[in-house]
Formats: structure tokens, C-alpha cells, sequence
């Protein structure tokens, strides 16, 4: 089962302990310069803010870090393995296994019920049905979602964010990657699942990495980024 305690596991090699490291990352598409030699590490335990203007490659950023955009140079290391050489499948298990993603709209399936949707993931990571299922209702349990709910449509708002989150958690992964997590949210729930996200990196021992226009979620993270017109630097909070 995933962990949940409040203190990291206490012995990692260097590699488990930097979930995320980039080296001069740079992309290019037609032309234009999107990433510039952009460097950035992320450690178990803490969390990490990337803000910046729309069309600034965040999301660029993002999609090299899962593997589903090769940067034109540099590495990225996820894991500790480096994963700009890696054939697809590889690619495919490193994501299932490795890192967790959250996306502004949930991107959940609206026909299934929470614990199908969450089990899903898991299944897919290679799970079998019954721990995929246990541990899909053990973390809707501890994330305070209702089971009972016959499909994830009829869920709040609030509830189907932290679903995705459910879902995102279920191969206990050591990077946690949320895209604008809390920007289709009203102000109450926005703060809920707030909380939750940057409660986890202390609760389950991860990395996480939010890339967000919302300049209250910097307040709450452990490093903060900028990135513009290519170069990523950090900034004080």
C-alpha cells in the first residue's frame, strides 16, 4: 500500500532522494526558442512552483518532463534514470511508475465511479485488480472522498480535483507533477485541494512540481520559478 505517514522514508540513494533533475534543457519548435538551457532539480520532501506568462512553455516544460516532448538538448533524469534516449515503452512505465499527474480539469471519466477511476491508473501501472482497488478506496478514504458516488460526475468540484489527485498518487510515485491544479475551482475549494497538494511532499516523501498562473501557491511552496521568454530562474516568495 501507499504510504502515508508524516515523515519521508528515512533512507534514500541520491537518485530516489532527487526525484527530478533537468541539465540545459532547450526547446525548439518551428523557429522559436521555447526552453533555454533550463536547469531545475526537485527533491523528496519539498515542493517547487513554476510560474510565467501564458505561452511561456510551462506547459512545454512539463510534457519534457514526462517524456512527451524531446528536448532538442540537454537531460532529464527522472527517477534517476535519464529519459530523453528511453523508446516508448520504456517511457510508458516511467510515467506509470514514477511520476503522478494532475491536470486542471481532473481529466477523470465521468462514466466511472471514483474508485474505478483511481484504480484505473493503477491497473495500468501493471496492478492487479484487488490491490488497485484497495488502494484506490484506501486513498479516496484518507483524501475525504465519498465512494458511495455511482459516477465521478456527480461529484463536487472540490471532490472530483482531489479524485485526480487519488489517482495520481495510487503507484506511490516520487514525482508529483500538478498542470494549473486549483484554476477551475471557486476560491473555497481552490484552498482545499491547496492544502492537500502541498501537504503531500512531508506526508508521502515526494517531489512535487506545480506549474501555475496562481501567484497564491507560490506563497505555499518550498522554491519558486519563473520562467520567461525561455529562462528559468528562481525567485524569492
Amino acid at each position: 500500500m501507499p504510504h502515508g505517514t508524516d515523515v519521508p522514508p528515512p533512507h534514500h540513494t541520491s537518485d530516489e532522494a532527487l526525484p527530478l533533475q533537468l541539465s540545459g534543457v532547450s526547446y525548439t519548435v518551428a523557429g522559436r526558442l521555447l526552453l533555454d538551457e533550463v536547469d531545475l532539480s526537485a527533491r523528496r520532501g519539498t515542493s517547487t512552483v513554476v510560474t510565467g506568462p501564458s505561452g511561456s512553455g510551462k506547459s512545454t516544460l512539463l510534457a519534457c518532463v514526462m517524456g512527451l516532448s524531446a528536448p532538442t538538448s540537454g537531460s532529464v533524469r527522472v527517477a534517476g534514470r535519464e529519459i530523453t534516449r528511453m523508446r516508448r515503452g520504456e517511457l510508458a512505465a516511467v510515467r506509470s511508475r514514477d511520476i503522478g499527474m494532475v491536470f486542471q480539469g481532473g481529466e477523470l471519466l465521468p462514466e466511472l465511479t471514483p474508485v474505478d477511476n483511481v484504480a484505473l491508473a493503477g491497473l495500468l501501472a501493471g496492478l492487479g485488480a484487488q490491490e488497485a482497488a484497495e488502494r484506490a478506496r484506501a486513498l479516496l478514504a484518507e483524501l475525504d472522498v465519498t465512494t458511495a458516488a455511482e459516477t465521478t460526475g456527480e461529484l463536487s468540484g472540490g471532490e472530483h480535483q482531489r479524485t485526480a489527485v487519488a489517482r495520481a498518487l495510487i503507484t506511490d510515485p516520487s514525482l508529483l507533477l500538478a498542470d494549473e491544479p486549483t484554476g477551475a475551482l471557486d476560491p473555497d475549494n481552490r484552498d482545499k485541494v491547496a492544502d492537500l497538494l502541498f501537504d503531500l511532499p512531508a506526508r508521502r516523501g515526494c517531489a512535487l512540481v506545480v506549474v501555475t498562473h496562481d501567484r497564491d501557491l507560490s506563497e505555499r511552496s518550498d522554491h519558486v520559478f519563473h520562467l520567461r521568454e525561455g529562462r528559468l530562474s528562481e525567485v524569492g516568495r
